[in-house]
């Protein structure tokens, strides 16, 4: 069996993504996964519960996730969290975004397990950041 974590079948949000921050529309792009798998199952309030969680938890840390204001109800629920993560650097949106995912999936986990979790979202732990190797120039 491959070790490799697989990312979970997606589609891109309805809105057109800026093509030139191709960190920003993968981040974007697995919160609408991670919204669209569980919401069926724990409804948009846990899943906006969660969500909100995770942001208090990473705000000290990534100071830009203080003006994400999501409420996944709304039909352009992303558009807070690109709005965020586009005036940051490549480097500074993947580590604001897999810190965020990251303390959501272990959220998730300690309260249904993580076995069920990774079930029920395609994938338990954050994909190592591939999405950023090739996109930031070099110092």
């Amino acid at each position: 069996m491959n070790d490799e974590p697989r990312l979970p079948p997606v589609t891109l949000p309805s809105r057109t993504l800026s093509a030139d921050r191709p960190v920003v529309t993968a981040a974007l792009t697995q919160w609408s996964s991670v919204v669209a798998a569980l919401s069926p199952i724990i409804g948009l309030r846990g899943v906006r519960a969660l969500f909100h969680r995770s942001l208090k938890l990473q705000q000290a840390e990534h100071a830009c996730l203080a003006s994400v204001r999501i409420d996944v109800q709304q039909p352009d629920a992303l558009a807070t969290m690109e709005a965020a993560l586009l005036e940051e650097s490549e480097a500074a949106a993947a580590a604001a975004h897999e810190a965020l995912l990251k303390t959501f999936i272990d959220l998730l986990g300690a309260l249904i397990g993580p076995a069920l979790a990774e079930r029920l979202i395609g994938f338990g732990h954050v994909p190592p950041s591939n999405i950023t190797a090739a996109q930031d120039p070099p110092p």
